[in-house]
């Protein structure tokens, strides 16, 4: 019995010690986007009308803070919004980046923050962050030198924005349910960054090969169509779904991730699907 207690003992520490060590992951992983300088190695740029700017000129809506800064030749652009932010509202953040910040495309005059452009401040890299109640939901780099983009979006934040009413998908997360055993949830995220969906598979165990090998063959055959010309009214799986994502958890930890290319060439890939281009 002595022993029986123990071993039950031994368990659970061993899954609060998996638990932890991945929790410390998520925030060593995220910490890496935030911005750690002190306030005083800041420029900080004022704009008494921005909100109204960002209202009229990109429809973005509700935003709870604003500020733009540069620091160590990078001009940094953040937003601030609660929970009830429109998918609409951060889409829009994205395009303001990137006519302020990347295209530096002065012929639209009056821009908000537009003394950085009329004083032409020079910087290598733009970073925009989006944050909700003060967590970071997206973070975007772009390095001037390289003309290359760095993108990262926390998707374990619940918003709805990122929610999913196309019926193909939800129907064949249905479908998931049916096959995947031990099941404690399954979700459809649809990612602001856009043309990309995730399915959250949560389970009380890890799956084996052979459980998975059949979502991933559920994916090919069932979801991702050969020919848009089979789809009819489901062709929107090819044009706004290029990247299908599986997110496999367990004890609200991610343990594995597979992302299957929908475009032009259908194939299971080892990228990163938020910096993997689909459309080459």
């Amino acid at each position: 019995m002595k022993n029986s207690m123990r071993w039950i003992l031994l368990f659970f520490i061993l899954l609060m010690l998996v638990s932890c060590n991945s929790k410390n992951n998520d925030k060593q992983a995220l910490a890496k986007y935030l911005d750690s300088t002190e306030e005083t190695e800041r420029r900080y740029f004022t704009d008494e009308s921005a909100e109204e700017e960002f209202a009229n000129q990109f429809r973005i809506l509700d935003i709870v803070e604003h500020s733009v800064y540069t620091v160590d030749n990078e001009l940094n652009i953040n937003f601030t919004f609660n929970k009830s932010v429109t998918r609409s509202n951060i889409l829009n953040c994205r395009s303001y980046f990137m006519k302020h910040a990347v295209l530096k495309d002065s012929k639209y005059g009056g821009l908000p923050y537009q003394e950085v452009i009329n004083e032409n401040i020079s910087y290598d890299s733009s970073i925009i962050r989006i944050f909700i109640d003060d967590k970071l939901v997206i973070y975007e780099k772009y390095n001037r030198n390289e003309n290359k983009f760095d993108y990262y979006e926390n998707t374990e934040i619940k918003l709805d924005a990122r929610s999913v009413k196309n019926q193909t998908l939800n129907s064949f997360a249905s479908r998931l349910k049916k096959v995947v055993k031990n099941k404690k949830d399954i979700k459809v995220v649809h990612p602001l960054k856009g043309n990309v969906i995730l399915f959250k598979i949560s389970t009380k165990e890890n799956l084996k090969d052979n459980e998975i090998e059949l979502i991933k063959t559920l994916v090919e055959e069932e979801l991702s169509l050969k020919n848009k010309s089979q789809a009819g009214e489901n062709s929107k799986i090819n044009t706004e779904y290029l990247g299908i994502g599986i997110e496999l958890y367990t004890q609200n930890s991610k343990y594995a991730e597979y992302t299957y290319s929908n475009g032009e060439t259908k194939d299971w890939i080892h990228e990163d699907w938020m910096n993997y281009d689909f459309y080459k």
